[in-house]
């Protein structure tokens, strides 16, 4: 899974707007992005990226890279 970085103005704006819809800023941004596709492929792309999200759930898991995830 990719990784970006931006100012923290940014990130505290993302936290603020996704809060508001009750989703976590990786939910928020791929709303977002997403939001002018066809809806069947915007469903595929949902699907690949909870594929990805659980392969890299089950990766940390085998590590032993266990913490807790606050989205407050």
């Amino acid at each position: 899974m990719g990784k970006i970085s931006l100012p923290d103005v940014i990130i505290k704006e993302l936290r603020k707007r996704a809060r508001g819809v009750g989703a976590s800023i990786e939910e928020y941004l791929f709303d977002v992005l997403m939001s002018d596709e066809v809806p069947i492929e915007r469903v595929k792309k949902y699907l690949e990226g909870a594929e990805e999200l659980v392969m890299e759930a089950r990766r940390e898991l085998e590590e032993g890279d266990l913490r807790v995830r606050l989205f407050i």
